[in-house]
């Protein structure tokens, strides 16, 4: 919580707090990752990425993505969070890419996006996982996740399968009447930085390119 508000404050004041939540970030919380429950993890990795690009920010994100892909993380934290509870909470979820909502991997992408971490900086395991859990979500994906998906691995320069990129671009197609101007923006670009990157973007009407 207190690199979340630092992250807030920094961007409000034009980064001048930049320098002490990136010490905070690098010299205390990066070390103890492993240790945290899945909740908090997320939460760090989207302050990170509102620190903006930074060495710190991107050893962050990615090794939050390495624990998540290796199912690690925390699994002290939430088993004695759990303990005694008849109906374990959110943080007591497996710290594992499969157990992530659509809306905390939206965070997750935008972070990698935001401390420019690149396609060759996301672990390759966790790209393969990110592609099988979300996989059963596309049909179903609001129209603020398909173009958060579109965008974020858009701007990775990333590599979706093909059988995964033409369902998401199928998605966009029956969601697009729901998407506001900036969502329509981030659909749009995303395809287009994907036919870019060598991935050739073919799908439902209105978001084929």
């Amino acid at each position: 919580m207190v690199l979340s508000s630092l992250s807030r404050l920094s961007a409000a004041t034009g980064g001048s707090l930049a320098p002490h939540a990136e010490e905070l970030l690098g010299g205390r919380l990066l070390p103890r990752l492993g240790r945290l429950p899945l909740p908090a993890l997320v939460l760090l990795a989207y302050a990170a990425g509102c620190l903006g690009p930074s060495a710190v920010g991107r050893a962050t994100v990615g090794r939050a993505m390495a624990l998540l892909a290796a199912g690690q993380g925390g699994p002290e934290a939430a088993v004695e969070g759990g303990k005694g509870q008849e109906h374990p909470g959110p943080a007591d979820r497996p710290v594992c890419v499969g157990a992530l909502s659509a809306a905390e991997l939206s965070a997750l992408m935008w972070a990698a996006v935001r401390v420019r971490l690149g396609r060759g900086g996301v672990p390759a395991a966790f790209r393969e996982q990110f592609w099988a859990s979300t996989g059963p979500m596309v049909p179903s994906l609001s129209a603020v996740h398909v173009a958060s998906f579109l965008w974020a691995w858009g701007r990775l320069g990333g590599w979706p399968p093909a059988g995964w990129r033409a369902a998401l671009v199928r998605r966009c197609g029956e969601v697009a009447g729901d998407m506001g101007h900036r969502e329509l923006t981030m659909a749009i670009k995303g395809m287009e930085w994907l036919r870019w990157a060598g991935v050739g973007v073919v799908g439902g009407a209105g978001c084929a390119v």
